[in-house]
């Protein structure tokens, strides 16, 4: 997980080093640029799917899949997070197992 947060951290001044355009769908930027396996949403998320960051409402659907293969579901690992195209940044919400509305 330690490593996957590090390569994030690493995208993340990239993307505001070249203020959001990646040349790019950003699946590809992360996957060739950093080895992150990253997917724009999550179906499962339901309810889960936004929260409130400096007063603003956000989608945490943007998400890196950490270790997808190697474990079952309920193990599976995810960074959820948000886009923040205008401030140039990636807003970390969630760092753990998958989320599952209920």
């Amino acid at each position: 997980m330690w490593r996957t947060l590090e390569a994030l951290a690493e995208a993340a001044r990239e993307y505001r080093k070249v203020h959001a355009a990646v040349g790019a769908r950003l699946d590809v930027w992360f996957m060739e640029g950093f080895g992150l396996d990253y997917a724009a949403q999550d179906s499962k998320l339901g309810e889960l799917a936004d929260f409130e960051f400096e007063g603003v409402a956000w989608s945490r659907e943007p998400h890196i899949k950490v270790d997808d293969a190697k474990h079952g579901l309920d193990n599976t690992g995810r960074i959820y997070f948000a886009v923040d195209k205008e401030g140039l940044r990636f807003i970390v919400d969630h760092i753990g197992r998958k989320l599952t509305a209920r």
